[in-house]
């Protein structure tokens, strides 16, 4: 019997997933040299942190949206404890 594989994500997530696609893109587009949100930093925002995560409708809410570079996203998800001190993480 032939298996049908498994989506990745629902349809509903997947449309959630394309309108935050689209949203990203058009702010980034709109703020093109927004700078790193993370304190002191003046480089060039390249990806968006999620402050309280990616679920529901938080994923297309820009309030919860943080423009940030590269490297701190990456230290902001590797040190937990701290960025929640520094509320960068909720």
């Amino acid at each position: 019997m032939k298996r049908t594989p498994l989506r990745k994500a629902s349809t509903k997530r997947s449309r959630e997933l394309a309108r935050y696609q689209r949203r990203m893109n058009a702010y980034f587009h709109k703020h093109i040299w927004q700078s790193c949100e993370y304190p002191e930093c003046w480089e060039r925002a390249t990806e968006v942190h999620h402050i309280k995560g990616r679920h529901g409708e938080m994923l297309n809410d820009e309030c919860y949206w943080m423009f940030i570079c590269a490297e701190h996203h990456r230290w902001i998800h590797n040190n937990g404890r701290e960025a929640r001190k520094m509320k960068l993480l909720q």
